[in-house]
């Protein structure tokens, strides 16, 4: 990857994460941004002294959860309103 790359990755990172700060969780929010979880995760692994690899493990398990509760609403949804 050259400077050039680089700079703009970092630029767009950087843009990325303002507009993260700055845009709510859920509409009905007041108290989380986009990226307050990531960053209070974040602070556990520091606390907590967790490695990488059970860091990742515990990403994981909080991906497959959301996702199947995502598919759980839409299936919820779907035979409720005839989506």
């Amino acid at each position: 990857m050259n400077l050039c790359t680089r700079q703009t990755f970092a630029k767009v990172a950087y843009e990325n994460m303002t507009t993260d700060a700055e845009t709510m969780l859920y509409p009905s929010s007041t108290n989380f941004t986009q990226l307050s979880p990531v960053l209070k995760l974040i602070n556990l692994k520091a606390l907590n002294e967790w490695t990488d690899k059970s860091f990742s493990k515990l990403l994981q398990l909080l991906k497959y959860l959301f996702i199947f509760d995502l598919i759980r609403q839409r299936d919820t949804l779907s035979d409720g309103y005839g989506i």
